[in-house]
């Protein structure tokens, strides 16, 4: 099945545009206008786990010169500028989903078409260059790929300039389940590649698995919790391996997407503990790391956290002062006494109601 989708001018990054002028070799006469173009587009196409099957994507985008501008022509009937066109496109970040995933780019091309065939330009009278590739996977996500295109115009004047209209691309939709499937193989990957010894690419997975729990969050019907907790699982995977600010990076993901969400009553308890808890995570990964100021500013929000625990129908006080006790001493070791202090009245406090 090959499944067409859109892409947004927002998704490609990194983009380049060289233009040099000539003269056709044939018929000096004629000036000719050669134009490279390259960059690397946000794929996130994803083949099911569990799927043994192949799934095959049709991705369809603009071409841009820069981020979000476009070149496009105003042509009569018949008409056509463009004498020829190369393009090469390859995959360039897959998360990877089992041991058999299969990922490749079965084909590409670029030509000019009328822009209504991919809305996202005013004015229906006006060609633009337009990239297809197909791409095949099982079992995984293809992230990016890259492209390079090398188009050979007439030396026409009506090439111009366009920025495309942000949003009027249908953009990839993808559902939770994939969003968690991505953010499981990121985390897998990134254990792997640490188990492995490739921490340079380690830190390139775990950064994507960070963007990946933050999508997660974001999107509607998502446990947050759930997804504060994993991500509370790889910076601990992360600071084993002597990853410090990628460990302090996914500490402060899970804590803003805590932060971000507005708990029903019922689970209000459960909310409150895993903040505090990523809070605590937060402060030690910061004074990990050496920037002191900002794990006092944690460290006060994660003693406001465990009063606000107590303060709970249902709370064990009993454990929330103990945390508070172990934030004390984290506090006292690395020097902040006075945080150390407050901590251990709010203990106290929390002990005694």
């Amino acid at each position: 099945m090959v499944l067409p989708i859109s892409l947004q001018v927002q998704q490609i990054r990194s983009i380049g545009h060289v233009k040099t002028k000539s003269v056709d070799p044939k018929n000096p006469a004629v000036r000719q206008r050669q134009h490279v173009y390259t960059g690397w587009i946000e794929v996130n196409a994803v083949a099911h786990a569990g799927d043994a099957a192949t799934e095959r994507f049709q991705l369809v985008s603009f071409v841009p010169i820069s981020p979000g501008v476009i070149e496009t022509v105003s042509l009569a009937s018949g008409e056509n500028p463009l004498r020829g066109t190369t393009v090469t496109v390859r995959p360039a970040s897959v998360a990877l989903d089992e041991s058999n995933t299969i990922f490749a780019v079965d084909g590409a091309s670029v030509a000019l078409e009328r822009q209504t065939a991919l809305p996202g330009v005013a004015g229906d009278h006006l060609f633009c260059l337009v990239l297809r590739m197909n791409v095949a996977i099982q079992q995984g996500e293809l992230l990016r790929v890259t492209y390079q295109v090398t188009a050979l115009w007439n030396d026409v004047e009506q090439i111009t300039e366009t920025p495309a209209l942000p949003g009027s691309q249908a953009p990839i939709q993808k559902s939770l389940e994939s969003l968690a499937a991505a953010a499981q193989a990121l985390h897998v990957l990134t254990q792997r590649l640490i188990a492995d010894g490739d921490i340079a690419q380690a830190r390139v997975a775990a950064l994507e698995a960070i963007q990946a729990y933050r999508q997660i969050a974001a999107t509607s019907g998502a446990d947050v919790d759930v997804v504060a907790n994993n991500a509370l699982n790889l910076s601990s995977m992360l600071a084993a391996a002597g990853l410090a600010g990628e460990s302090t990076a996914v500490a402060q993901a899970a804590v803003d997407v805590l932060k971000e969400f507005d708990p029903p009553t019922q689970a209000l308890l459960t909310h409150r503990t895993v903040l505090a808890q990523a809070l605590h995570v937060l402060t030690q990964r910061l004074i990990a790391d050496g920037d002191i100021a900002q794990a006092r500013v944690a460290a006060l929000e994660a003693i406001q956290a465990y009063r606000q625990i107590a303060a709970t129908s249902g709370a064990d006080v009993d454990v929330v002062a103990n945390n508070a006790l172990n934030l004390s001493s984290m506090l006292a070791t690395a020097g902040l006494a006075g945080e150390a202090a407050l901590a251990r009245e709010a203990a106290a406090a929390i002990a005694s109601e």
